[in-house]
């Protein structure tokens, strides 16, 4: 889709949300596999004056519809292979607009294309800084979701911040891997500004992503890091051209150094990571290209490959214990932010938003340090970190170790219940096709890099780690089956 000839489609999506009865301020749901029209329905929500709540088509029926009960809304643009979770009796209430499908007319809903206006209205409701723009959604992989606030504000500045931090001589072409619905979508926004033309995959199939890279001569993709660890290994990596590529964006957790270094052999010099989340959008940190470079180039900074980079333009980042005091260079806390990114608060949880919100700080949740660089480091998210033997260990620290070795495609580190010391390390490993390391080898890889406290005490080899619908690994239901019988939430 080339957004140069979408400025009128999302004209017609605005108007035809304002025809329908919809008030300026009103929730508008999509709720989509990727599709042509997703981005025009995206963007046009938010022209006619409504809050995007953008929801994940993998989600499942129950979920969707006890996620629309918690956020009501006033219409929902959907996909025919979900009308039936929206519109049968039991499903949700879609509001005064109902369901609109994307990709044609389906039992009761009509299809896009015949509910667009013919005409686009001359003016739209404006709305301020502070006005709600979306409704994001924690990911939940420690419980229920939450609504997140973002107001209009912390969009405009994301889409500032990327205007510093690139250049664009020529339009970009962006390959849309990941769902529209999440951080894919938000950054075709700051792409659109300057011309560029989205190429939209239904499915995250590396071996797909490789030849799309190749076939359509793309400029910049945004992928997690388990995505770029599947191609990395995958048997046609080495059979493409890459050499289109200026910008390959990773986030939603660090990789490991092995890994950006293979990732930059195998792509080139386009490796750039930024560090956020919903609640503060996608750059509170930035790893550039310029820097991947500099720490590849010198081995006295190699050890930047695994921090999170620098802070972002509309940022200030700085690391807190528990009692609201900063701490200084090098010593560990939780990561906290401040800056015009940050969102409102959590959807009718006003305790939650204090508790994220607490000293003026946004807490990430996430435990890290800054270096006398001002280098951001992130250690680990602070609820998943293990206490054994009175220690504390950060499975993120292991993780990042065992995927440096040769046969490993992916890991996640838990604690499980140990009489002796409380808690033992555990690692569920998946590795890569053919590979046939033991516990035994990976036990011994870790022992010299990590040290006999941290170095897992068990590992499980699992052909997938769980994940949830936006590819997050879910840790708990890993520790789950461990912790069953004992007195403690896991």
């Amino acid at each position: 889709m080339d957004v140069r000839r979408d400025g009128e489609g999302r004209g017609r999506v605005a108007t035809g949300i304002l025809a329908a009865g919809v008030e300026p301020g009103s929730r508008i749901a999509i709720l989509s596999p990727n599709h042509v029209y997703g981005l025009a329905v995206n963007y046009g929500i938010v022209r006619a004056g409504c809050v995007w709540v953008p929801l994940n088509y993998r989600m499942g029926a129950n979920a969707v519809r006890e996620t629309l009960s918690d956020i009501p809304v006033a219409g929902v643009f959907s996909h025919t292979s979900l009308e039936a979770d929206l519109v049968d009796p039991a499903g949700a209430d879609t509001g005064v607009l109902g369901v609109v499908l994307l990709d044609g007319t389906g039992t009761s809903s009509p299809s896009l294309e015949d509910w667009l206006p013919d005409e686009v209205a001359s003016s739209f409701p404006e709305r301020g800084p502070e006005d709600a723009a979306a409704i994001l959604l924690t990911s939940g992989t420690t419980g229920k979701p939450k609504g997140i606030v973002v107001p209009h504000r912390a969009f405009v500045a994301m889409l500032r911040d990327f205007d510093l931090l690139f250049d664009y001589p020529e339009p970009p072409r962006h390959l849309v891997v990941a769902p529209i619905t999440h951080a894919a979508g938000i950054y075709a926004a700051a792409l659109n500004r300057h011309g560029g033309t989205h190429v939209l995959m239904d499915q995250a199939d590396p071996g797909a992503i490789l030849r799309a890279i190749e076939q359509h001569r793309i400029t910049t993709v945004f992928l997690p890091p388990t995505l770029i660890y599947l191609m990395l290994s995958h048997p046609e990596i080495g059979d493409h051209d890459y050499s289109s590529l200026r910008s390959l964006l990773y986030g939603a957790a660090p990789m490991s150094a092995d890994k950006v270094r293979e990732a930059w052999e195998a792509f080139g010099p386009v490796m750039f990571q930024g560090y956020g989340q919903s609640e503060a959008l996608m750059i509170a940190s930035v790893l550039t290209t310029a820097d991947h470079a500099e720490a590849l180039a010198d081995p006295s900074l190699v050890h930047r490959l695994a921090s999170a980079g620098r802070v972002g333009p509309s940022s200030t980042v700085a690391i807190m214990d528990d009692d609201g005091t900063l701490l200084p260079t090098g010593e560990r806390g939780e990561i906290v932010v401040r800056g015009e990114i940050v969102m409102t608060g959590y959807l009718d949880q006003p305790e939650a938003t204090a508790e994220a919100q607490a000293f003026g700080w946004h807490h990430t949740g996430d435990v890290g340090y800054l270096d006398e660089d001002g280098y951001l480091f992130v250690v680990d998210r602070k609820k998943d970190m293990i206490i054994t033997g009175g220690l504390n260990v950060f499975p993120g620290e292991i993780e990042r170790v065992l995927l440096g070795h040769p046969d490993v495609r992916n890991a996640a580190v838990v604690g499980i219940p140990d009489e002796k010391w409380g808690e033992a390390v555990h690692a569920a490993v998946e590795l890569k096709d053919g590979a046939t390391a033991t516990e035994a080898d990976l036990v011994a890889y870790c022992r010299p890099l990590l040290g006999g406290v941290k170095t897992p005490k068990t590992i499980s080899f699992l052909a997938s780690l769980p994940r949830n619908a936006t590819g997050k690994v879910l840790k708990r239901e890993i520790r789950e089956p461990y912790w069953k019988g004992h007195d403690r939430d896991i």
